[in-house]
């Protein structure tokens, strides 16, 4: 039964001037990015221009996951999945573009996936399809009632920065549906990793998966966030 908890507060700059002046900035750090040569990558800098003006910094990425999240991008042929929409969504849908590839990015909430994607509609980025699936109970856990014949059969790697941290077990989700979509060797990126919701799921993803992990310290943000290689599936089943 798909349901819909209450979403993280849309902070969006308020201050008319400060929204006018955000949008600017985001514009100009997109022509940045479509200027750049063909194989190299963002910096720093232009990663925080996005942030700065994409707006939403309460709950956006910080700095380092957008830097590892491209160069992993960059690293890694096949498919990508993104749980939960948001700046990641716009800067690696600007890569993707330039490489020919697709970004799925999964949404449970109307309002961020409309403002999502008048986002990518006025910035021309045609490279992401963003799927709108309410939450649905699965009874351990809640999370994205997807449809599987909207999204590809495997995935190299995977940003997972949803559901929100307060849904019913949390993230935990992603590889209770997807754990026969990722193949050896595929990578998932968890933000929020410090988190002890996040460190029991990761415990617990242990029992039926192996992978390396490596964890990793924002620098303009104080949280982690870790970086998985899967490994080979073991005879535990998932979640018992």
């Amino acid at each position: 039964m798909p349901l819909s908890p209450p979403a993280p507060p849309i902070k969006v700059a308020k201050n008319p001037i400060d929204r006018v002046v955000r949008g600017l900035v985001l514009w100009l750090a997109v022509i940045l990015f479509r200027l750049l040569p063909e194989r190299r990558l963002p910096g720093k800098r232009l990663l925080s221009l996005f942030r700065y003006g994409w707006g939403n910094v309460t709950y956006s990425a910080g700095t380092s996951y957008l830097e590892y999240s491209v160069k992993l991008f960059s690293r890694k042929e096949g498919e990508v999945l993104e749980c939960g929409s948001g700046l990641t969504t716009v800067v690696l849908g600007l890569l993707a573009e330039k490489t020919g590839r697709e970004i799925h990015s999964l949404e449970h909430d109307s309002s961020w996936w409309k403002l999502v994607r008048r986002r990518l509609s006025s910035l021309k980025i045609k490279s992401v399809k963003l799927h709108l699936y309410p939450l649905a109970d699965r009874g351990s856990y809640h999370w994205y009632d997807w449809v599987a014949t909207d999204l590809p059969d495997s995935f190299k790697l995977i940003l997972c920065d949803g559901p929100p941290g307060e849904t019913l077990g949390g993230r935990r989700g992603l590889l209770y549906e997807m754990n026969n979509r990722l193949a050896e060797g595929s990578i998932i990126m968890v933000d929020d990793a410090e988190r002890s919701d996040e460190m029991e799921m990761l415990n617990e993803w242990l029992q039926s998966r192996e992978f390396i992990i490596s964890l990793q310290q924002e620098t303009d943000l104080d949280k982690q966030f870790a970086i998985l290689t899967l490994g080979k599936f073991k005879a535990v089943p998932l979640g018992q």
